[in-house]
């Protein structure tokens, strides 16, 4: 195994920090500073990082599937005092991260865990895992703006460009839609709305591939075993 496989999948930290570890000296094996991403770790070697010793054999991953509601952050810690996503699961030994953020305002489909592994073939575009979300929006949107949607935009240096845009149905004065995202950058539907002049009134993820809220009610959860996520998300015939 890579090492910096090796470090997402026995750490708490993703694929990408254990990459930053490996290139700022902090990582060991059998006593030896490495600085190659490409190093294999054999099955009887010593990893440390920062001194401490990678023993896999005691780090068990978890995976919580939770429908987060509006109101509350995905960070573990906020300096407002505001409620965070941790407060609706139980408190684990082993440390939980959100796997692709849902912002204050937004609610629905998300996955905590310790897997940096899984958490990169989530989050990163060339795996193509598709993100859906209901989105209600002040105003009409004609068929016309859908296909501009569709067509993406340009937003400082971003392009935001969604895999689909589908209109679901119309209220008297607002519209739900639902949009399709493989890689998601920072506030991309949100982004996208107000370049065409949308107020969003609710943003609501409900699926990640076949990984869906179901019947779970906002602030519930459930505990998943790796073994029927990884069928759910794709990956079991991605190997």
């Amino acid at each position: 195994m890579r090492i910096n496989r090796y470090l997402a999948s026995y750490s708490d930290t993703s694929r990408r920090k254990a990459e930053e570890l490996i290139l700022q000296g902090q990582v060991k094996i059998n006593g030896k500073r490495i600085s190659n991403l490409a190093t294999i770790v054999a099955q009887d070697d010593v990893v440390s990082v920062n001194g401490s010793i990678l023993y896999p054999d005691q780090h068990e991953h978890q995976y919580i599937v939770l429908n987060k509601p509006r109101g509350c952050i995905t960070s573990a810690y906020d300096p407002e005092g505001r409620s965070t996503v941790y407060d609706y699961v139980p408190k684990l030994r082993e440390r939980l991260f959100s796997v692709g953020r849902l912002d204050y305002d937004s609610e629905g489909l998300l996955l905590l865990t310790n897997d940096g592994d899984l958490c990169q073939k989530i989050t990163h575009p060339s795996h193509e895992v598709r993100k859906i979300y209901q989105v209600k929006v002040f105003g009409k949107v004609t068929q016309g703006i859908l296909r501009k949607m569709e067509q993406g935009i340009v937003d400082g240096k971003d392009h935001l460009k969604p895999l689909k845009v589908k209109y679901l149905s119309e209220l008297l004065n607002k519209t739900w839609l639902e949009i399709h995202l493989l890689e998601g950058k920072n506030r991309e539907i949100r982004r996208i709305c107000e370049y065409f002049g949308f107020e969003i009134d609710r943003l609501k993820r409900v699926s990640i591939n076949n990984l869906s809220l179901e019947n779970l009610k906002p602030g519930d959860f459930y505990f998943i075993d790796k073994k029927k996520l990884n069928i759910l998300l794709g990956f079991d015939k991605k190997k």
